[in-house]
């Protein structure tokens, strides 16, 4: 872990190997059991599955995340609907992603959500891991649609994603500010601008009530809207009003940010 953090990749991947070295001497000299070595190798598997995934060795790491799911699920550590098995699931969805293998990107992140949303079905009382796995699946799928253009089947997937954190997490809850502001950059790509405004509109309400650290952001957003739209006195008022709270709250990238809209205002004027 501290070679992780260093971003020491090799010495880490070394580490992991004598860990599973060190599991199976163990076992040979029963020291310890089998469910015990599993246990080590599933670790192992998915700590080096993530390992490869930071250096960008995409291959690898679905390879490694394959074979902790092998494992674990032969072995009946995870069953195939197991919480642990859709956060792999996901993992691996989004490496599809990357590798533009669109058909196996489809239906990875389509068996994670059918997966989280049975289990909610079931027993709405389902844990908090449950509902927010299920809300990464979906905002996950949305970024993958974006990309792919597909901007109306994001739209779809992003309003589930909000209805989950409201569900669970309530109407005033920051992740609720994110979701809708993600949903307003979907409908600005869509040029349907009436729908954006009325949802950033609706982040920033909420974003005042929980003095949510994106209150800048959203300001500047909403002002980047006004100036697609050419009404640049609004959009320096929202931008000045970012620029404001950034700056009082210490964001210097939400300033940033704000800075470059007002910027961009005043080349229009």
């Amino acid at each position: 872990h501290i070679a992780v953090a260093r971003e020491d990749f090799k010495e880490a991947e070394n580490c992991y190997h004598l860990a599973l070295h060190a599991g199976q001497q163990q076992f040979n000299e029963k020291k310890i059991d089998k469910r015990q070595l599993i246990t080590i190798r599933i670790y192992v598997f998915d700590s080096l599955g993530n390992l490869a995934l930071k250096m960008g060795d995409l291959k690898k790491a679905e390879e490694l995340y394959k074979r902790t799911l092998k494992v674990a699920v032969q072995n009946e550590f995870f069953t195939l609907t197991d919480n642990a098995t859709v956060e792999i699931s996901m993992r691996l969805a989004a490496i599809y992603a990357m590798m533009g293998k669109e058909e196996e990107t489809h239906s990875g992140f389509q068996f994670c959500i059918k997966t989280q949303e049975d289990k909610i079905k079931e027993n709405p009382d389902e844990s908090s891991y449950t509902y927010g796995l299920l809300g990464m699946c979906l905002e996950n799928y949305a970024k993958f649609l974006v990309n792919a253009k597909q901007y109306n089947k994001a739209l779809e997937y992003l309003q589930r994603a909000e209805e989950v954190v409201v569900r669970y997490l309530g109407e005033e809850h920051p992740q609720r500010i994110v979701a809708l502001n993600d949903i307003g950059t979907v409908h600005i790509l869509k040029e349907d601008y009436d729908k954006a405004e009325k949802v950033l509109k609706k982040a920033l309400a909420i974003g005042h009530a929980c003095k949510d650290e994106t209150l800048p952001v959203l300001y500047s957003n909403l002002g980047a809207l006004y100036l697609r739209q050419a009404k640049v006195d609004k959009a320096l008022e929202m931008c000045k009003t970012g620029e404001k709270i950034g700056t009082e709250m210490g964001h210097s990238e939400a300033v940033k940010r704000a800075k470059f809209c007002i910027e961009k205002c005043e080349e229009e004027e």
